[in-house]
């Protein structure tokens, strides 16, 4: 018998002990749209590494976004929880990489470059381990499951 892998803390819709996740991918998807929309106005030049990690670190990275990029983004299908857990997955990535954005990602100054390079890993755990408990979408298309 195949031992199912155990789901990451930036898996999606299942994490330990299989309670449900509060992120979902379209979410994450969704909140990666808003920020790549309002790089293309290059308005927010200003927004560094460090602006993003003080706010990854305080707790409160969407609010800050939404109150700084007004609507020129729009994260209204983000709930008060999966604010929280989208948080809570970048401080993990934050806690990982402390300091190492520029050599590992290339990125030394744009914090809404820096989201939106962590933000495709995050939701390179959700396409690995799909959305249905951990099951990856190749084995879901073999299974009959995948949409």
């Amino acid at each position: 018998m195949r031992r199912r892998r155990q789901a990451s803390s930036l898996t999606g819709d299942r994490g330990r002990g299989g309670r449900h996740m509060a992120l979902t991918e379209a979410q994450l998807r969704g909140f990666l749209g808003g920020i790549v929309a309002a790089l293309d106005t290059w308005k927010y030049g200003h927004i560094t590494v460090d602006d993003v990690e003080q706010h990854i670190n305080a707790g409160d990275l969407v609010p800050y976004l939404a109150a700084t990029l007004g609507n020129d983004a729009d994260f209204s299908l983000l709930t008060p929880e999966a604010c929280a857990e989208l948080n809570a997955k970048y401080l993990h990535l934050w806690q990982g990489n402390y300091r190492r954005e520029g050599r590992k990602w290339g990125i030394h100054r744009s914090g809404l470059c820096l989201l939106v390079a962590w933000g495709l890993t995050i939701l390179g755990h959700f396409d690995s381990y799909g959305s249905r408990g951990g099951m990856s979408v190749g084995r879901m298309a073999m299974a009959g499951e995948a949409d």
